[in-house]
């Protein structure tokens, strides 16, 4: 309890300065040449000192606005020790030391990279450049989070890092993710949600969540003009069909969007509970939230991301 204690404390203060971060040379021999230690991160990196302090800083902010936000959720359990990160400079350098199968890795279990369940293709928002190879990913077998400053197609590598930064708090602080996609946890949810958190900042003291990922909203608003968006009802309560992960994405972001925009935002909790307990059908969804008539449901989600710019 005195950890999830401390940590709750921590998280409480504002985002004014940076982190205290202490980086010093790596001790083993291997890829990573730094290793920078923060109140929650333990990251080992080949880049300078000047980026693995931004990353650590982005980190700490990002999970303290999440512990912030759902320290009700958060057991004593879920807070014991530093999170591992693996931060590359290089894509070869990624490459060379990312773990391919087995549960957690790229592809393999809920939290990975985009692609399909046991695949290593790229997601939407993170597409796999020509070596057919993810932007980043967390593996909860491990529990380590993978990413580097080089992205395929030119993707934003802070976002990948918030991206997968949040399937690991997502794991760590509440227990969600990391067993077999689609079973003990929901594709849509786990990576909508890690989209709609990386966007999350602080102003001053201020919590602000909800910033607009534009692909995503831009394939949303596609999907929908061409009838091509997948039903909530299969989104959620159908079974994990590879062919649907840019719905899982662009779909999943724009429909956590929706439920921490709006009057669903005060059940959001009931449903994370729901996620943590593996009860993630159409009827578990519905439950939660209250919702009794899901086509009017569906068009206030559709309307809801249609008004969005």
């Amino acid at each position: 309890m005195r950890l999830l204690a401390a940590v709750l404390a921590l998280a409480a203060l504002p985002a004014a300065a940076e982190p205290a971060v202490k980086i010093v040379a790596a001790k083993e021999k291997g890829w990573a040449k730094l290793v920078a230690t923060s109140a929650t991160y333990e990251i080992q990196s080949d880049a300078e000192s000047k980026t693995l302090q931004q990353v650590a800083t982005m980190l700490e902010d990002l999970h303290r606005a999440f512990v912030v936000t759902f320290k009700d959720r958060i057991k004593s359990e879920e807070a014991r020790e530093l999170l591992q990160v693996r931060f590359y400079k290089t894509r070869k350098v990624f490459l060379a030391n990312m773990q391919m199968g087995g549960p957690g890795g790229p592809g393999g279990a809920a939290g990975g990279p985009p692609g399909g369940p046991g695949g290593k293709g790229g997601g939407p928002q993170m597409p796999g450049g020509g070596d057919g190879g993810p932007g980043g990913y967390y593996d909860p077998g491990t529990k380590t989070l993978h990413t580097g400053l080089e992205q395929p197609a030119g993707d934003d590598w802070m976002f990948v890092l918030k991206h997968e930064a949040t399937h690991q708090l997502l794991h760590n602080r509440l227990s969600i993710g990391g067993g077999q996609p689609g079973a003990s946890s929901a594709i849509w949810f786990n990576e909508g949600f890690a989209s709609y958190w990386a966007m999350t900042v602080w102003k001053g003291k201020e919590i602000v969540e909800g910033g607009v990922m534009k692909k995503l909203l831009d394939e949303c608003k596609q999907m929908e003009s061409s009838k091509t968006l997948v039903p909530l009802k299969t989104l959620i309560g159908g079974a994990p069909n590879p062919m649907q992960m840019k719905a899982y994405y662009s779909e999943g972001w724009a429909l956590c969007h929706f439920l921490r925009s709006g009057k669903y935002r005060e059940k959001f909790a009931a449903y994370l509970d729901k996620e943590r307990a593996g009860k993630i059908s159409w009827d578990d969804f519905t439950e939660s939230l209250g919702i009794k008539d899901a086509e009017v449901f569906e068009k206030e989600f559709i309307a809801h991301f249609k008004a969005l710019k």
